[in-house]
C-alpha cells in the first residue's frame, strides 16, 4: 500500500517536473509567435492544476495509510483510544502522519507549491531557450 500511494506521488511530481519541457518543446516545434507568452500560459494552467492534485493527493494519501494502519482519524481521536487499533511497530509511522494530516490543509500546501511554479516555468524556458539557439546555431555552422 504504501509503494503504491509513493509511486502514485512520484508520478504526479515527475509530470510537474517534466510537463514544461514537454510544451516548450511542442512551442518550439510550431512557428507561431509570442512563444513565451503561450509557454507561461499554458504551462502555469497545467502546473497549478498539477500541483492542485499533489498536495490534495498527499493529504488524502495519508488518511488513506492512517486507514490502513487501523486509526481513524475522525472517530478515534476524540474518544482518546487513538492508537488501540494500531499495531506497536506501525506507532510511530501513524504518528507521523498524524502530524501531517493536523499541520496547515492542502489547499495552503498547494499555495506555497504555487510560488515555486513561476520562477520554475521561467527557468525552464531560458534553459530551453538557450539549449534551442545553440542547436540552432550548430545546424547553421554545420550546413555552411
Amino acid at each position: 500500500m504504501v509503494l503504491l500511494i509513493t509511486l502514485s506521488s512520484l508520478l504526479i511530481f515527475g509530470l510537474i517536473i517534466f510537463t514544461p519541457f514537454l510544451i516548450l518543446k511542442i512551442l518550439n516545434k510550431r512557428k507561431s509567435r509570442a512563444k513565451g507568452f503561450k509557454f507561461f500560459a499554458i504551462g502555469t494552467f497545467i502546473l497549478l492544476l498539477l500541483m492542485t492534485s499533489f498536495a490534495a493527493w498527499n493529504d488524502y494519501s495519508d488518511m488513506i495509510l492512517l486507514k490502513h494502519y487501523g486509526y481513524d482519524f475522525y472517530e478515534l481521536h476524540v474518544t482518546g483510544h487513538e492508537f488501540d487499533n494500531v499495531l506497536p511497530e506501525n506507532r510511530e509511522e501513524v504518528k507521523s502522519l498524524i502530524r501531517s494530516v493536523s499541520g496547515i490543509g492542502w489547499p495552503l500546501k498547494a499555495i506555497f507549491g504555487y510560488v515555486y511554479i513561476l520562477p520554475y516555468l521561467l527557468l525552464v524556458f531560458i534553459i530551453g531557450k538557450f539549449i534551442w539557439k545553440n542547436n540552432r546555431n550548430t545546424e547553421i555552422a554545420a550546413s555552411k
